[in-house]
């Protein structure tokens, strides 16, 4: 959940930072070709921070309202069925293809999603921060799974891994080998470090909570 606006800031920002490498450049390019994904993830943080103060009063009720409006409908033009507090800041959503992800899963900081992802049925599944899911990947069951995995792609999984920083694989998948994250590699470690000085200077603690 977002409760501030300085905590919007935030997530606005590091969402922008992580996907640097896909989003348009500057005014006049956002202007002539705007990236559907960066429209998608900016009204899906305002919503989810008018969500929070729609009960304070009929002004945040219809900006709640105005938000969640446009935010339905990006969903319909990206094909992303993606609910809202699901997905952690510092998301990276590389492809404009279809990704449904069900609304009691929690998904954690700097987590890539890949294309042509399901996060299935209605149990619960956690999936820690720095998890990579990779293109055609069905996650299933009340499952967790532990920070810095990587979820191969073309894999049903429907096992908890326990263990971070492992590759997961295979029908139905096993856990392979231990793997560096992918915020480990450039140039997303280079974005991944640049979120991390910003929350500092924002005194933000490690949940993007303000802390003072």
């Amino acid at each position: 959940m977002i409760n501030s606006k300085k905590e919007l800031e935030f997530y606005l920002r590091a969402d922008e930072i992580m996907n640097e490498q896909v989003f348009p450049h500057g005014v006049l390019k956002r202007l002539i070709a705007p990236s559907p994904i960066r429209s998608f993830l900016r009204m899906l943080r305002k919503a989810e921070y008018a969500k929070t103060k729609k009960d304070k009063n009929i002004y945040w009720r219809l900006r709640y309202a105005y938000y969640k409006y446009r935010y339905e409908r990006l969903k319909l033009k990206t094909h992303f069925d993606i609910p809202l507090d699901v997905l952690g800041y510092g998301v990276r959503i590389g492809h404009l293809s279809t990704i449904v992800i069900n609304g009691s899963a929690s998904i954690g900081n700097y987590c890539c999603l890949q294309n042509n992802i399901v996060i299935a049925d209605g149990e619960k599944k956690k999936i820690g921060d720095h998890v990579y899911i990779g293109s055609n990947t069905v996650v299933a069951k009340n499952i967790t799974i532990a920070s810095g995995c990587t979820l191969s792609s073309c894999s049903l999984v429907n096992k908890s891994c326990m263990h971070p920083d492992m590759l997961i694989g295979g029908v139905a998948a096993i856990e392979l080998h231990k793997r560096a994250r992918w915020t480990e590699e450039e140039p997303y470690k280079s974005e991944f470090l640049r979120c991390e000085a910003l929350k500092k200077e924002m005194q933000l603690d490690n949940y993007g909570k303000e802390t003072v």
